[in-house]
C-alpha cells in the first residue's frame, strides 16, 4: 500500500508513530477488555504488527523506544528501560525488534537495517546529524502515523538542524550511563529543552493542513483512520522553506507572542 501510494524508496525504513485506539475501535474491542486479558492482549499486537508490515510492503519497521527516566536517575538499559510512549511500541521493542539504538530518552528500536552512523556514545545529541533522524532522512525513510494523531518528534530534529537552532530552546545536559548487557558506558545527553516558566505550544493542526496542502502528507486508505504517511526528506525541505520564512513557524501565534 505505502509505496503504491507514494511511490517511495521500498528498501527506505518506516518509522512508526501510533495509537491503538482507533485500531482496537475497527476490531470491536473494548479497550478496558483489552487491557485486563494480557492473552488477548498480545495476540491482538501480533495481528496489528503483521497488519502493520503489510500495510508498508514488508519494509525495515523503526519506532519509538522512548524512555525518560535516564533525566531523572541517570541510567538507561538498552535492554531492560521500558518503552513508555505505548503498549505497541513496548510489544514490538519486546516481542518484534531485532535492535535498540544506545540514546537515552530518545531511543528507536527496529527490525532490519540498524542506524550505521559512527555515535559518539559519550556525548549524546539526539537530534543532531548524527541522529537516528538524521539517518532516517539520510535513507529516504518514511514516517508513518498509524492511528496516531500528527505529532511527529521529527520536528525537534528540524528545529536543531535550523541554523543555530531556535530561539525558544537551550540546551541541559544530564549525565549518566547506558547499559548495553555487561557493557557500561558514562555519557552525557544534550537535551534541547524550552526554558522553565514558558509554555510553548506548538501548531500542529495547521502544520498537518499545510503539508496535506502542499501534496507532502498522505492519507493512506486504512480501516482505521487516522493513518498518515509522509517521506522525512520532504517534511524537511517543506520546513525549511517555512522556516526561512517565519523562524517560529511551528508555534502557535499565543506562542510566537511570548517568545
Amino acid at each position: 500500500m505505502l509505496t503504491s501510494i507514494m511511490g517511495s524508496d521500498s528498501t527506505a525504513p518506516v518509522f512508526v508513530h501510533s495509537d491503538i485506539l482507533p485500531i482496537v475501535s475497527n476490531y470491536n474491542i473494548d479497550i478496558r477488555t483489552l487491557i485486563g486479558d494480557k492473552e488477548l492482549e498480545a495476540v491482538l499486537m501480533r495481528r496489528i504488527v503483521d497488519q502493520l508490515r503489510t500495510h508498508v510492503d514488508g519494509r525495515d519497521l523503526w519506532m519509538p523506544g522512548y524512555n525518560y527516566m535516564f533525566c531523572r536517575d541517570g541510567v538507561y538499559d538498552i535492554n531492560q528501560s521500558v518503552c513508555e510512549v505505548g503498549s505497541l511500541p513496548e510489544f514490538f521493542r519486546l516481542n518484534v525488534a531485532n535492535w535498540r539504538t544506545a540514546v537515552p530518552v530518545f531511543s528507536i528500536t527496529g527490525i532490519g537495517n540498524a542506524p550505521d552512523y559512527h555515535l559518539d556514545h559519550t556525548r549524546i545529541d539526539p537530534f543532531s546529524v548524527f541522529s537516528d533522524y538524521h539517518q532516517l532522512v539520510a535513507r529516504n525513510g518514511v514516517i508513518l502515523f498509524y492511528g496516531a494523531e500528527f505529532s511527529p518528534t521529527f520536528i525537534h530534529y528540524i528545529e536543531r538542524i535550523y541554523r543555530s537552532g531556535p530561539i525558544y530552546r537551550y540546551d541541559k545536559f544530564f549525565s549518566g550511563v547506558v547499559i548495553d548487557g555487561h557493557k557500561v558506558t558514562n555519557t552525557t545527553l544534550i537535551y534541547h529543552v524550552i526554558p522553565k516558566g514558558m509554555v510553548i505550544k506548538y501548531d500542529m493542526p495547521k502544520l498537518f493542513t499545510d503539508l496535506v496542502s502542499a501534496g507532502v502528507l498522505h492519507r493512506l486508505p486504512t480501516e482505521f483512520q487516522p493513518c498518515f504517511a509522509i517521506e522525512a526528506r520532504g517534511m524537511l525541505e517543506f520546513c525549511i522553506q517555512q522556516l526561512d520564512i517565519d523562524p517560529l513557524y511551528f508555534l502557535t501565534e499565543l506562542s510566537k507572542n511570548m517568545v
